[in-house]
């Protein structure tokens, strides 16, 4: 007794070929093609219900946007860091020509023999 069943129409399928005799659905066939739709992420599938995390945020992040240093401020620290880094460099070149004029490259008793 042979007990495979469609699974479409559940009929009992043919002894021989395995092919649905109601529906003709073979299970040898290639199944058919799934639609190329994608599934949507949860953002796009919550967007403007309730549950939008992005819309429940929005207050927040504009008020976030609106305070801040403006790009006048942000140029002049840059500026102030530079200036900063400047007058370091400044003075390290400084204390390198004082040490340098205080020791003589040529020594003072030197003979020479003519």
């Amino acid at each position: 007794m042979n007990w495979r069943f469609c699974p479409h129409c559940e009929t009992q399928l043919d002894e021989a070929t395995g092919i649905c005799p109601a529906c003709r659905w073979d299970p040898l066939d290639a199944p058919p093609p799934v639609s190329a739709v994608p599934e949507q992420s949860l953002m796009e599938r919550y967007r403007g219900t309730e549950y939008d995390s992005l819309q429940a945020l929005a207050p927040a992040m504009a008020e976030r946007r609106r305070g801040g240093p403006t790009t006048k401020a942000k140029l002049m620290m840059l500026a102030g860091v530079l200036a900063l880094f400047g007058l370091y460099g400044g003075m390290l070149a400084w204390g390198e020509l004082e040490d340098s004029l205080e020791q003589s490259p040529v020594p003072t008793g030197l003979v020479t023999d003519r």
